[in-house]
């Protein structure tokens, strides 16, 4: 009898031994290591634990909205316009920001990203006008970027101050020259006539009246120059001529221009 007894208390003591010495309680945390989270198994009295749980796996997610916390979501290459579930090194690694997905859904503006500087830097009208800097801005009413460009030195005293303009919503590059003054009035009217020389033209004002203006005109530097004629029509100001070739005494009275600003004209 007492052999039985002995017998039975082994296999109870043996039982425990494995059931919480070896194999530990059943009121755990357990690692669901394809998650990346901590479930709760049984009724376990400790907190759950702070220290990542397994190695979190952002891919292979069809819903972003289920994308894991310590994943984010942006496109998978800079030129694709869907999204999905990333890493926040991945995604900082083509130009998109962890909160992009968060300002999208928010309707905040777009973080400057690679995408705008690409279509600005492939813009001729933009390279033309002068380099891309690192200053820039988010007009919210337009939807634009304004990127600063520096120009050529030789140029920085004409009144500009070039912006290259990316629209968010057509994708495409102009550029905005953001000048000031009579001068800038006239090379503006200069830039849509001749836009082959947008980045190069200079004007130098020799005769000004209200409504009437002479003064030259360089195209390039180094190159030779022309004279040109510009009179305010209404509200707006208009090229009457330019070029090298003899002034008409005509347009004395055909514009109004003043004898005097068309003093060697036949």
């Amino acid at each position: 009898m007492k052999k039985v007894f002995l017998i039975i208390l082994i296999i109870i003591v043996g039982w425990f031994a494995l059931r919480f010495i070896i194999g530990g309680s059943e009121d755990t945390w357990i690692c669901d290591k394809e998650k990346g989270e901590w479930v709760k198994h049984g009724v376990p009295s400790a907190p759950m634990p702070i220290e990542p749980c397994g190695e979190v796996v952002c891919k292979n997610y069809e819903n972003v909205e289920s994308c894991p916390e310590k994943c984010v979501v942006c496109p998978p290459c800079i030129e694709c316009s869907s999204i999905s579930c990333q890493t926040e090194g991945f995604c900082e690694s083509i130009g998109f920001d962890k909160d992009w997905y968060k300002n999208i859904k928010e309707n905040i503006p777009l973080i400057f990203n690679k995408e705008i500087h690409s279509i600005a830097s492939n813009s001729k009208e933009c390279s033309m006008a002068g380099v891309l800097t690192d200053n820039y801005f988010y007009n919210e009413n337009s939807k634009t970027w304004w990127i600063d460009l520096e120009r050529m030195s030789e140029l920085e005293n004409d009144g500009c101050n070039p912006a290259c303009v990316v629209s968010e919503e057509t994708k495409t590059a102009e550029v905005n020259w953001r000048c000031t003054g009579l001068s800038t009035v006239i090379k503006n009217l200069f830039i849509k006539k001749y836009p082959k020389y947008a980045s190069t033209i200079s004007i130098d004002i020799l005769h000004e009246a209200k409504n009437h203006v002479r003064g030259n005109v360089i195209f390039q530097q180094g190159a030779e120059g022309g004279y040109f004629l510009a009179a305010k029509i209404g509200e707006e100001w208009q090229i009457i001529l330019d070029g090298n070739g003899q002034i008409s005494c005509d347009l004395l009275e055909e514009y109004g221009f003043p004898e005097e600003m068309l003093f060697d004209c036949s």
